[in-house]
């Protein structure tokens, strides 16, 4: 009776050390989500605010012409815009700023899309595949040109 005992004595000890260490691993997990996610909170409040200054070049010149496509394979030369207003946007997916700047130029492109107002924006170094699933993950589609420097 006295062997029952002792083990009825270590089932109960085993069983409460592995409730402790089940609860310390829930409150693990809770804790490191918990950081997780206070930390993605975080990241989006303190973003700066996106701002801009222009400044006039002393003396025009002459932009070199390119040849570049789309994610349809379309191609673009800087000739076909010859005599419009140009926005051109050097960026890439990795650029935290340029996931902030692409829905305002699209809102900027409807506006003035009826002028002779165009927005490209020039992806530097990236496969159209990619650019593809990353634009997916935006929440707007732009209309305007999407280019490809490769």
């Amino acid at each position: 009776m006295k062997r029952n005992s002792e083990k009825s004595k270590i089932c109960a000890v085993r069983q409460s050390n592995y409730r402790i260490s089940n609860i310390r691993h829930t409150i693990t997990l809770l804790v490191i989500y918990l950081f997780l996610a206070s930390g993605v909170v975080t990241a989006e409040q303190t973003l700066p605010k996106l701002g801009f200054q222009l400044n006039k070049l002393s003396e025009p010149f002459d932009a070199p012409d390119f040849n570049l496509q789309d994610m349809d394979e379309n191609t673009f030369s800087l000739e076909d815009f010859h005599g419009k207003v140009l926005l051109i946007n050097f960026w890439a997916t990795w650029c935290p700023p340029c996931r902030r700047e692409l829905p305002s130029m699209e809102r900027l492109y409807q506006k003035l899309q009826d002028t002779d107002f165009i927005v490209i924006a020039i992806n530097q170094l990236e496969s159209s595949d990619h650019v593809f699933s990353y634009m997916g993950d935006l929440g707007t589609d732009p209309s305007f040109p999407i280019l490809f420097d490769l």
